[in-house]
């Protein structure tokens, strides 16, 4: 009697054990496939879409929509240092006290530098930012330089894939401009959508 006993004892403790270690190899994957995401030491390209919206208090605005390509490298998982080239179409509306209501379209070319931190280390993080850029008008009215400061979100989607959407609030200032050569800077508020590759 007691041989078959100890059998079934026996056969239940190697289906314990044999369930525990299964158990742990699971655990210690996941934890380990949650420890293996880092965007350090990364480049990525980008493409970017982005609607804008600039005016000057005193008599003009303009609406500008567009898009552009970028290059960054990922110093660590915190910092972001990248460059991007963009374009616009840009229509101004001037309407003045002493001007009369003019429509202009024009195209911005411009060039900037961002340094992005990424305030947590997961995929999916809060983004500051802050860039200078310059550029100019398809009109040759001008150098523009530009100066923004944004609040955003970025998701590493995976290894490769990086989305972010940011919203971004500055100056643009110019030594001329298409509809007033008198008032030179206009606030800005822009949002964009861009989705990179890491390499």
């Amino acid at each position: 009697m007691k041989s078959p006993i100890r059998a079934a004892v026996l056969a239940v403790l190697v289906v314990a054990t044999c369930k525990a270690q299964t158990n742990t190899v699971s655990s210690t994957s996941t934890v380990s496939a949650t420890n293996t995401f880092s965007r350090a030491g990364k480049w990525e390209a980008y493409g970017v879409v982005q609607a804008e919206t600039i005016f000057n208090v005193f008599d003009s605005d303009a609406n500008l929509f567009g898009g552009g390509f970028g290059v960054g490298y990922n110093f660590g998982e915190h910092f972001t240092l990248s460059g991007e080239f963009s374009f616009s179409s840009a229509q101004f509306h001037t309407e003045g006290l002493f001007e009369v209501p003019e429509d202009r379209d024009t195209t911005l070319y411009i060039g900037r530098v961002y340094a992005d931190y990424n305030i947590l280390k997961y995929p999916v993080t809060p983004v500051l930012s802050g860039g200078l850029g310059v550029g100019g008008f398809s009109d040759g009215s001008g150098v523009a330089l530009d100066q923004t400061i944004g609040v955003g979100v970025r998701w590493d989607a995976n290894d490769r894939l990086v989305f972010k959407s940011m919203l971004r609030a500055g100056i643009i200032e110019t030594t001329s401009r298409p509809d007033n050569e008198d008032a030179d800077a206009w606030a800005c508020l822009a949002i964009s959508v861009s989705v990179g590759y890491k390499f």
